[in-house]
């Protein structure tokens, strides 16, 4: 039987939440939706990687991957829309992983919303820098985006430079990138790019070109980008034309705008009620965030809300009975601990092995 990528990566989700969410949990992961809960599941199951990989998936066509796996017998349905896999699910997602596996540059969490617009400004930047070096200035530019349009022209503008010596920086700067990509994805940066009397490919056009599965070369190109950004982040020095297009929107820490007031009212020694009444939010919501501070910054301080030692404890409870089911651990250990303070033993124990 023949499973496109979507399918695959579902698959995998679904084998690793373990029957401890619904399949709504992989579809609203996939989405990239910003809800303290999915981010949360990414984290503490390990699919960060996996966040926001196909922002405009429909729900209908997440449902038909999901009949498609369980007419093939590839997964089965449990109580409350859980699945697991199968035996035979087991094994064809082992083979499917082996011959094309989930590319490790991909960080769907971190780039998600980076991503987009370092590509558009990256590929219209291209466009203009090689109509300059060519001194053609009639051309139809590629983004349609005026602060896409703005940004290109305000950078090229700062640089200072010629446009021979422009060219040949932004040329260099590309080649050594594409070098540490496989020789297939380079293609296909290459061939996506628009240049002087050169129009680039749509990943629709990749695909068919290629002979591959779009879903697949979605994931290869996204991989592409994340690798390219990790390696200009890094490295920035090396690529200071390219570092360029993407210091503006490098965070600090990748929290939700939600969650970034409240850390800096956190850091001002607010407690949780004061936070709370503040911004006219639950009390809950104000916990979801901090969970979510705990994820994303390894320096952040639990002690107020939960000490080492019961950590420990929560932590041992989670290992012998090998589950995250808040319900199950807070029953095991008596009530003797929150809900809150649960789900920041399993960050903390997500954060240290990391």
């Amino acid at each position: 039987m023949n499973l496109n990528y979507l399918e695959v990566l579902v698959l995998y989700a679904i084998k690793k939440f373990r029957k401890e969410r619904t399949v709504s949990a992989v579809y609203h992961l996939l989405k990239g939706k910003k809800s303290s809960q999915t981010i949360q599941d990414a984290a503490i199951f390990r699919l960060t990687s996996m966040f926001g990989l196909y922002p405009s998936l429909s729900r209908e066509k997440f449902n038909e991957s999901i009949t498609f796996l369980h007419k093939q017998s590839l997964i089965q349905l449990h109580e409350q829309d859980r699945y697991s896999v199968t035996e035979l699910g087991e094994h064809f997602l082992t083979s499917l992983l082996r011959e094309k596996p989930i590319p490790s540059e991909l960080d769907g969490w971190r780039y998600v919303d980076v991503g987009k617009i370092f590509w558009n400004r990256l590929s219209q930047f291209v466009q203009t820098v090689s109509h300059l070096s060519y001194k053609s200035s009639s051309y139809i530019p590629l983004s349609e985006e005026m602060p896409i349009l703005l940004f290109v022209k305000q950078y090229i503008f700062s640089l200072s430079l010629s446009k021979e010596e422009l060219a040949r920086k932004t040329y260099d700067e590309l080649k050594r990138l594409c070098l540490r990509l496989d020789e297939r994805r380079a293609q296909m940066i290459v061939y996506k790019l628009t240049g002087y009397n050169r129009i680039g490919l749509t990943n629709s056009q990749l695909s068919e070109h290629m002979q591959e599965d779009p879903f697949y070369i979605d994931i290869l190109f996204l991989s592409s980008i994340h690798s390219f950004l990790s390696t200009i982040r890094e490295r920035h020095d090396d690529f200071p034309i390219f570092f360029g297009l993407i210091k503006d929107m490098i965070k600090q820490h990748p929290l939700t705008s939600s969650t970034l007031v409240t850390y800096n009212y956190l850091k001002r020694g607010y407690s949780v009620e004061k936070i709370s009444a503040i911004r006219k939010l639950k009390k809950s919501t104000i916990e979801d965030h901090i969970v979510e501070i705990a994820l994303n910054i390894p320096s952040f301080n639990l002690s107020n809300y939960v000490k080492d030692q019961d950590i420990n404890l929560i932590l041992g409870k989670i290992e012998e009975l090998n589950t995250t089911k808040l319900k199950t651990i807070k029953e095991s250990l008596h009530h003797q601990y929150s809900y809150f303070q649960i789900r920041l033993a399993i960050a903390m124990a997500w954060r240290n092995k990391r």
